[in-house]
């Protein structure tokens, strides 16, 4: 292999190297942002009866009718 090859493919692999990188640090940042969430989610569902008998009676209906909307 010649010089300009050797530096062509080498750049070629940096380019590379560089987008998997990037894109691991894409799944990374998700993953930190899906537990974020999921951690949320779990905090309000402990908390739903708390929640729920604190509620007035409009938003309680609200809630009902959100949740069993798709039924």
């Amino acid at each position: 292999m010649d010089s300009d090859s050797y530096h062509t493919k080498l750049e070629e692999y940096k380019k590379r190297q560089r987008e998997i990188t990037s894109e691991i640090k894409n799944h990374i940042d998700a993953d930190e942002t899906c537990l974020i969430t999921a951690r949320s989610v779990l905090d309000l569902a402990k908390r739903a009866k708390e929640i729920f008998i604190s509620s007035n009676l409009k938003e309680k209906q609200e809630l009902l009718n959100f949740v069993f909307s798709n039924l």
